[in-house]
């Protein structure tokens, strides 16, 4: 009687077959790519944040990817798990392809949750971040790019806002227990503002100046009062909000210190722990005084 062929040789291909279907969903979500955006050079050295770029912009991408690790690091602390971030940095030509809200010199947060960066200012960009700023574009700061002092300047605007916009996605995935709304985008711009004072102070002056310049812009302090501020506010609008909750944030670190402000963060997104407005306002009278003076009665 003829023996049986063993099976091994016939299951093993059937094996790796089903393996390879197994995986195949999860190889197929790594590096993601938004459909409105082209596929790009990919910047290397932090899988963590994934960085494309437009060729030509490397030195330029890794500035960018250098800030968002450090802010991967205190958005993991603050909000808990690993938040992957994805950042795409354009020419004026594919962000105008891509067809996004914003025009091309400003930061815009992609439909798939990316950030979307100017690779390049040029002369539109330098006067349209002038007339966002009220007239004045931030001194340079040493910046790793290659780019005249205007050019830089308004980098830094897009950077600037551009943090507060990813951080705020990532905020409004852990919605806070808060007794006022407005402490959840206090915390949005503390998010943001704390992995600069902590790893590259250098980048202070101009981001101050950014937000003393959206502002300024936006009719100056006192021009709208705080239960003025809700989500979805038109870009104008949102921009002042942008640099007076920037502002706060800055006041809040000066005053209790940027360790003290981690474990706010942590105890509040992470923890889930309670914030009232009163005994924050009460433990920090740099915090009191800003919602005085930046605010309409």
């Amino acid at each position: 009687m003829p023996r049986r062929a063993p099976a091994a040789p016939i299951l093993a291909p059937l094996l790796l077959l089903l393996l390879l279907a197994a995986a195949a969903p999860a190889a197929a979500g790594a590096g993601r790519v938004d459909p409105d955006l082209p596929s790009l050079p990919e910047l290397g050295g932090d899988h963590q944040v994934l960085v494309r770029y437009t060729p030509g912009s490397l030195e330029r991408a890794a500035h960018v990817q250098q800030r968002l690790v450090a802010f991967a690091a205190e958005a993991d602390a603050a909000l808990g798990g690993r938040n992957a971030l994805q950042v795409y940095v354009l020419s004026r030509d594919e962000w105008e392809s891509a067809g996004f809200e914003r025009p091309f010199g400003m930061p815009e947060v992609t439909a798939g949750g990316a950030l979307a960066l100017p690779a390049f200012a040029d002369e539109a960009s330098v006067r349209l971040w002038r007339d966002r700023l009220g007239g004045a574009l931030p001194p340079p700061t040493g910046r790793a790019v290659v780019a005249s002092a205007q050019e830089a300047g308004a980098l830094a605007a897009a950077d600037t806002v551009g943090y507060a916009d990813l951080a705020r996605l990532l905020v409004e995935r852990r919605p806070a227990a808060v007794d006022s709304p407005w402490l959840g985008e206090l915390l949005v711009h503390l998010l943001a503002r704390r992995p600069l004072a902590r790893q590259f102070p250098e980048d202070l002056p101009a981001a101050d100046a950014v937000l003393v310049g959206l502002v300024r812009a936006g009719g100056g302090d006192g021009a709208r009062p705080l239960a003025a501020w809700r989500p979805g506010l038109p870009l104008g609008e949102r921009l002042w909000f942008d640099g007076e909750f920037g502002r706060g944030a800055a006041a809040l670190i000066a005053d209790r210190g940027a360790l003290r402000a981690r474990r706010l963060l942590a105890s509040t997104l992470k923890k889930g722990k309670p914030l009232a407005a009163g005994q924050l306002l009460e433990d920090s009278p740099a915090l009191a005084g800003w919602l005085q003076v930046g605010f309409a009665p």
